[in-house]
């Protein structure tokens, strides 16, 4: 943050004229004890003595020169370190040596006893500035019983006096000021930093935290997850009972998301109605028990108004992502655990959702040898992505669903490759649609349906059939809106002359489609999605094949709904 690098910056600046002095100070009283005049006039008597100060002086101002941060830093923690205190007990007891060889010396050097003492009160504060103001004293006090006749108080006692009160005053304003600063400080932070209704950090200070985490993660080759975590619903609760209840909701939320996480990782309020949270050291399924401990509790908490939202019950959605697994760079980090946490929304929602990228598995598995392809399918996607967030979880699952159906079918496998590769890419077309038309929660008009939508098939196949590797799925992503009985698009094909790739296509883009919720309709239920398949068997699909599919739906169904897939049985019946 910058203004705290400037506050730094000028601490670091008082601290050093502090040390140049004090260490100054230290050096005429050594010129004094050595009765080494200022002015150079003679001979000096003690030449190596002097010659060995200098040398020691200017070393230790080229020393307190080049450590300033590290001087100033004791200066800003509000616990001293163990290497603090032995710094400040090094200066107390240089300063206790200095002024015992100078009473020695017949000259007296007690003033000096305010360096360590204000030392300490600038490091350590008030607490430790009294404990070094209580140690100056009993040495002052100490010398003066051993040395001095006590017939009653003398002029030296009485001066003596009077220099410890003027320490004690030091350690007590100095010292007293620090923790004052301290104090503000640290409210202040909290202030800039804390997201006042849920008690989270703000999200300025998720990203200062983050970025830290990023790089300590990367120097250090170890693992760094992150969560981003949003209430599902809340804008009905909002609307139904208004939004100071709403309040009420984020604020025990946040509640619940402290009391859960471990002390190690930070949690904040990302915005509005999401959460974010930052698990270092954490790989995925670590992060997902985390996540998972959080939506239980906010599922199994009594909100008031719970009974006006689907299932009577408020819940979470959320996305997971790690370093360095799912992303190399700190803005992929938090693309994929966005990513992750829209495919956990788009479906069924109350669900924790790791990353998974449907594409990176098919450029593995296939081999793409050619970096700039996958590089340019990607920007595609994304495009598409950017215009319609739907379409791109959309691909994913349709691509999950037909290896699971071409597994069950027996598919060879180059057109188990070319449908899967297909299924990703059958809507690439929508590229060239306009961003209001995807997503447009009233009836499209007919212009808009004929002339845009209906096209996407043939934009798709253009698109794919200028890149050789690719040209096998043309036929896929063409037909797969041909009905059985010819009343499809874009060229009513039917039965056998549709491709058998883009018939099972057909079935799955439906069911995924029926099963997820769009802007101008809600999801409908399992039962309700098997029966417009089995009520369009011979219309729009291919009867033969919803038989079969019948017989997988529900490990579609278990995948669709984030849950282990059952074990299928790979030959047809």
């Amino acid at each position: 943050m910058k203004w705290e690098k400037e506050r730094n910056k000028k601490v670091s600046e008082y601290i050093l004229i502090f040390h140049l002095t004090a260490l100054t100070l230290v050096v005429m009283a050594l010129f004094g004890i050595f009765k080494v005049p200022f002015i150079y006039n003679k001979v000096m008597d003690n030449y190596l003595a002097i010659n060995v100060i200098i040398f020691s002086s200017f070393a230790l101002c080229g020393i307190a020169y080049t450590r300033r941060d590290n001087l100033s830093s004791m200066t800003l923690k509000e616990n001293p370190g163990i290497s603090g205190l032995i710094v400040t007990f090094i200066v107390f007891a240089l300063t206790v040596s200095i002024v015992v060889f100078a009473e020695l010396n017949g000259r007296s050097l007690k003033i000096l006893y305010l360096i360590p003492v204000i030392y300490a009160s600038v490091n350590h504060g008030k607490k430790y500035g009294i404990i070094y103001c209580c140690f100056c004293s009993v040495a002052i006090f100490a010398w003066n019983l051993l040395y001095d006749s006590w017939e009653g108080p003398s002029k030296t006692f009485e001066v003596d006096l009077i220099l410890t009160m003027i320490i004690f005053m030091t350690a007590w304003l100095v010292g007293g000021f620090i923790d004052i600063e301290r104090v503000t400080l640290k409210k202040l932070e909290e202030l800039a930093n804390k997201d006042e209704l849920t008690g989270l950090w703000n999200k300025r200070y998720f990203y200062h935290v983050l970025n830290k985490a990023f790089d300590k993660a990367e120097e250090q080759k170890k693992e760094l997850s992150l969560i981003i975590a949003d209430i599902d619903n809340f804008k009905i609760y909002n609307d139904t009972l208004g939004h100071i209840k709403g309040d009420e909701v984020l604020k025990i939320a946040g509640e619940i998301i402290k009391k859960v996480i471990p002390k190690e990782v930070t949690a904040a309020r990302y915005g509005g109605e999401e959460f974010a949270i930052i698990l270092p050291g954490y790989n995925s399924q670590q992060a997902l028990e985390v996540a998972e401990k959080i939506r239980k509790n906010i599922e199994s908490y009594s909100f008031d108004g719970k009974e006006y939202l689907p299932g009577k019950k408020l819940t979470l959605s959320i996305g997971i992502a790690t370093y360095p697994f799912h992303a190399k760079t700190l803005k992929e980090l938090i693309v994929r655990t966005d990513d992750a946490l829209f495919s956990a929304k788009s479906v069924t929602k109350n669900r924790s959702k790791i990353y998974y990228s449907v594409f990176d598995e098919i450029c593995a598995s296939f081999k793409f040898s050619d970096r700039d392809l996958a590089n340019m399918l990607k920007t595609l996607l994304s495009v598409i992505h950017a215009k319609d967030r739907y379409t791109r979880g959309h691909s994913e699952r349709v691509t999950e669903y037909t290896r699971i159906f071409g597994q069950y079918l027996n598919l060879p496998k180059k057109e188990q490759e070319i449908l899967e590769i297909g299924a990703f890419l059958h809507d690439i077309g929508k590229i060239e649609i306009q961003r209001e038309i995807l997503n447009k929660t009233s009836p499209l008009k007919d212009e808009e349906y004929i002339y845009t939508i209906r096209q996407h098939p043939i934009w798709g196949a253009e698109i794919i059939e200028q890149v050789a590797v690719l040209s096998d799925c043309s036929p896929v992503v063409l037909y797969h809106h041909e009905n059985f009985d010819g009343s499809g698009y874009p060229y009513g094909l039917k039965g056998n002359q549709i491709p058998y790739s883009a018939r099972i296509l057909r079935i799955i883009d439906s069911f995924d489609a029926m099963m997820s919720n769009r802007p101008y309709r809600n999801a409908l239920s399992y039962e309700e999605c098997l029966k417009e398949l089995q009520l369009g068997a011979g219309t729009f699909y291919d009867p033969e094949l919803i038989e079969a599919f019948m017989n997988v739906v529900d490990s579609i169904y278990y995948l669709h709904r984030g849950e282990a897939t059952k074990d299928i049985d790979v030959e047809a019946s």
